[in-house]
């Protein structure tokens, strides 16, 4: 038995030392961009949770600000072989033997160890400072609330913002011109926000791919025992072929045959595992916003552009996601709740955003609104929402036009915004 013991520290060992000579070196050599995350205190003893996507930036986030701190212990679950660690106590001392005596902690993908809240709060009491990361959004939820008892602040990185992204490529806002960053911009619809993908590190499409199937297999499948995998990847891909367009579980639950029920907690999967989330319809009544349909969107372009069946020759689903993000994150971060308006006319508006009791903004995506039909369907829309949600600050976010103009229907005028995206992403919408 004693051997056998020996053994398994002398592997957990072996395998703590190789990610600290390896993967924790490798990162802290890769560039750094700074991220748009609101300030947070390191060096309190409340546990920092930092969640986001799979290879959207958490480990590199977290790493640069513990190194800048000093010692810290680092840990990596994505590895089978520590994901299968059940005895903390040793995991602990091989850690201290490794990383010598420090006060800083950092558990990459906790997730995927059993019983993890049980490490945690054992270093807290201790007096340890403790980070986690983790690709699950249940880390948000009222179980992570329940498990650490309020003793945690949360961060969340998605993948690059547009401004992220320019630095990322070295790009500076104030030294380019109009061309410039809409060229920019284009580049950033099509390839998404992905930290390898933004510094040029990798191959564009088979990184998207491989990456869209690795979260799909590891953090769905393998984590939640899926029995028929053929079924969430014709659910899966029919969602970011119709990225942007309502979606009904039994409609779809008819086409692929199966349960409705089923799709239901396979969406609740995939919004767990940062990949995609959705925008119900607008309702005064809370019951009518669970019935209606809702739409998907993916959480990062670069997917899309790689996954979809139709995404080629429609560049608005990838205008209309890009904005869609930044909304989301905006709620993620419960500044926001958003929702898309649609009536018994069938006038639609893309995005509600409200601010406690009241509808603040009323947006619609458009690319190009230089065509008259489209602007006036545009404004229109915007019109009857406006009358219906009272909300007066009205916007058609787009490629090239920006004025403010009074636009009337049906005796009603209203002043609406157009504001070109790669303004808007830079500014409000960004924040």
């Amino acid at each position: 038995m004693y051997c056998l013991i020996f053994m398994s520290i002398g592997k957990l060992r072996d395998t703590v030392l190789a990610q600290k000579q390896h993967e924790l070196s490798f990162i802290l050599k890769k560039k750094h961009v700074e991220r748009e995350i609101p300030s947070i205190v390191w060096e309190n003893d409340l546990i920092k949770v930092v969640i986001g996507p799979r290879r959207g930036g958490k480990s590199h986030f977290s790493i640069r600000n513990l190194n800048a701190l000093g010692n810290f212990a680092y840990v990596n679950f994505d590895d089978s072989t520590l994901a299968k660690v059940t005895n903390y106590e040793e995991l602990l001392v091989v850690l201290r033997g490794v990383y010598g005596d420090t006060l800083y902690y950092l558990f990459d993908e906790i997730q995927n160890v059993p019983l993890w809240e049980n490490l945690v709060g054992s270093l807290q009491r201790r007096g340890m400072r403790v980070i986690i990361t983790g690709s699950n959004s249940r880390l948000l939820s009222k179980e992570l609330a329940t498990k650490l008892t309020g003793r945690f602040t949360q961060v969340i990185i998605f993948p690059f913002s547009f401004s992220e992204y320019l630095n990322a490529r070295g790009l500076k806002i104030e030294s380019m011109t109009t061309v410039d960053i809409q060229a920019a911009l284009d580049e950033y619809l099509v390839d998404g926000g992905m930290p390898e993908i933004a510094l040029g590190n990798v191959n564009k499409i088979d990184y998207s791919k491989e990456l869209f199937d690795a979260i799909l297999y590891k953090d769905i499948r393998v984590r939640f025992d899926i029995r028929k995998p053929k079924l969430l990847e014709d659910f899966t891909y029919h969602l970011i072929s119709n990225v942007g367009q309502e979606f009904s579980y039994q409609k779809s639950a008819r086409r692929l045959g199966c349960g409705a029920d089923v799709l239901v907690s396979y969406f609740s999967y995939l919004e767990e595992a940062f990949l995609f989330f959705s925008i119900p319809r607008w309702s005064d009544k809370a019951s009518a916003q669970v019935i209606y349909n809702k739409k998907a969107y993916c959480i990062d372009n670069g997917f899309i552009t790689a996954k979809s069946f139709h995404v080629l020759g429609n560049e608005d689903v990838l205008f209309e996601n890009i904005v869609a993000i930044v909304l989301h994150k905006q709620e993620i971060q419960g500044k926001t709740r958003v929702f898309f308006w649609r009536n018994s006319a069938g006038w639609e508006v893309d995005f509600v955003v409200k601010q406690g009791t009241r509808v603040v903004h009323l947006i619609q995506v458009a690319i190009d609104v230089t065509d008259s039909t489209t602007r006036e369907r545009e404004s229109r829309a915007l019109i009857k929402a406006s009358e219906a949600l009272e909300c007066d600050d009205l916007v058609i976010i787009n490629r090239d036009v920006e004025s403010t103009e009074a636009c009337t229907w049906q005796g009603v005028t209203k002043g609406i915004r157009f504001v070109c995206l790669w303004r808007w992403l830079l500014g409000a919408g960004s924040s």
